[in-house]
C-alpha cells in the first residue's frame, strides 16, 4: 500500500481546488503538484499562477501548526522578496537602492506594532505606505511604464519557448519552482 499524502500537499491541493486531496497517494500529490498549470488556457494558467502566490502567505494564516516551522523563514526570507517585487511594480528609478535590509527593518517594525499586520489583504499597501515613510528615497521614483507588455516566468511554457530571448526568465524561474514543490513534497 502506498503512503497517503501528506498533510501539506493536501493542504495545497484543496487550496488549489483539487478535490479528492484528502485519498491521494503521496505519489498521485506529487504528480498531481507538478502538473496543476498543464493547460493551454492563459487566463486558467494566469489564475493559477496567482493562487500558488497567495499560497506562499495563505498557508499561514490557513495552516498555522502545520506551517509553524517556517513561518520565521517567511518572514524574514520570502515576505521581503514578495514586497520587493510589489515596490518594483509601483515605482522605479528610486533615489535610493531597495535593499532587503530595509525591507527586513519595516517588516520588523510592522510586526513589532501589529504580529498579524501581513495577514491583512492589504499588508502590501501598508508595507509600501512604511517603507515611504522610512525610506522616502526608495519611494521617490516614476511609476513603471505599463504600456510594454513583458514576458514573465508566469506565462504558460509554451509562450515562453516562443518569445524571443525569455530562456533566461525560464531559467529563473525554476528555482522557485523547484523550492514550492520542495516544501510541498518534504511534508
Amino acid at each position: 500500500m502506498s503512503d497517503s499524502a501528506t498533510p501539506k500537499q493536501i493542504a495545497f491541493l484543496t487550496y488549489m481546488g483539487v478535490r479528492g486531496a484528502d485519498r491521494m497517494t503521496k505519489q498521485q500529490a506529487s504528480d498531481t503538484i507538478q502538473n496543476l498549470d498543464q493547460t493551454d488556457d492563459l487566463d486558467q494558467w494566469e489564475r493559477i499562477g496567482e493562487r500558488r502566490a497567495d499560497w506562499i502567505t495563505d498557508r499561514f494564516i490557513l495552516h498555522p501548526d502545520l506551517y509553524a516551522s517556517e513561518f520565521q523563514r517567511y518572514l524574514y526570507d520570502e515576505l521581503p522578496e514578495l514586497l520587493h517585487t510589489y515596490v518594483r511594480g509601483q515605482v522605479t528609478g528610486s533615489s535610493e537602492r531597495l535593499t532587503k535590509p530595509k525591507i527586513r527593518e519595516v517588516v520588523q517594525a510592522l510586526t513589532s506594532e501589529d504580529c498579524a499586520w501581513w495577514q491583512n489583504p492589504k499588508r502590501k499597501a501598508i508595507f509600501f505606505e512604511r517603507l515611504r515613510q522610512t525610506h522616502p528615497g526608495c519611494c521617490d521614483g516614476r511609476a513603471p511604464d505599463k504600456t510594454t507588455k513583458r514576458q514573465t516566468p508566469q506565462q504558460p511554457a509554451a509562450q515562453l519557448a516562443t518569445a524571443k530571448g525569455s530562456g533566461c526568465l525560464v531559467l529563473l524561474a525554476l528555482p522557485f519552482v523547484a523550492f514550492i514543490i520542495y516544501y510541498l513534497l518534504a511534508g
